[in-house]
């Protein structure tokens, strides 16, 4: 009887290699080429600054309790209920209006480089704030700007604006905001900012493309390959 030999016509991971080492110099050409634009790219990029500091949700329940008894868990429990609300308004409409409106004097006395943008979404942008976990009452915030003091002033002025906000009365001297009023504390001030460029990501970024580009030019030319290989061919 006889057998018949299936012939397997994919490409096995023996030919991969072969086909890399065959092209081997123009990958490694290719992939430095990649590696050194983006090192050119990093070099290129203009140097910001991130400013970091920290409030605190700090409740005072006895503002508002008539037989003025309290305890500490009793702060704690509601001094957590008011974080994610205190971290959330760093970022509203309505405390960057007011940051943007401050910021503007600022700039018009040359407190500011005039190359900062002060709008509402380029403030938001370059706005971060964090929490740590859900037992601490610290909220973490940075602002990364174009000199490091332009990165510290920012960021004051956005934390003193946001408390502004919250700790805003009425007509009547009676709190807009009463969870909030009075209750947000500033914990580490804005420090002066500190080179925060990472070059390193330019770099992998167009090492990654240069392996795509390698790996495209080796696929192409031996598709393009119609020379024999084997006896068999």
């Amino acid at each position: 009887m006889e057998t018949e030999t299936l012939k397997n016509d994919g490409a096995t991971l023996s030919d991969v290699f072969k086909a890399i080492k065959s092209h081997l110099i123009a990958i490694i050409v290719i992939f430095a080429a990649f590696c050194l634009m983006g090192l050119a790219v990093a070099k290129l990029q203009k140097p910001v600054y991130k400013s970091e500091g920290s409030v605190m949700a700090a409740y005072d329940s006895t503002k508002y309790n008539d037989d003025g008894k309290t305890t500490i868990s009793t702060e704690y429990t509601l001094s957590r209920y008011i974080l994610p609300t205190v971290a959330s308004i760093f970022k509203e409409d309505k405390v960057l209006d007011v940051t943007a409106e401050k910021l503007a004097l600022l700039k018009e006395n040359g407190a500011i480089s005039q190359d900062e943008k002060i709008t509402n979404s380029a403030l938001r942008a370059n706005l971060t704030v964090t929490r740590s976990d859900n037992e601490d009452l610290l909220i973490k915030i940075s602002y990364v700007a174009g000199s490091p003091e332009d990165a510290r002033k920012i960021l004051s002025t956005i934390v003193d604006s946001a408390i502004e906000v919250a700790d805003s009365k009425d007509v009547h001297d009676n709190p807009v905001y009463k969870l909030l009023c009075d209750n947000i504390k500033v914990f580490s001030p804005a420090n002066l900012g500190r080179q925060a460029n990472n070059s390193s990501k330019y770099i992998v970024i167009f090492a990654l493309v240069g392996i795509i580009v390698a790996a495209a030019y080796v696929f192409i030319r031996e598709l393009l390959n119609n020379k024999f290989k084997t006896a068999a061919e």
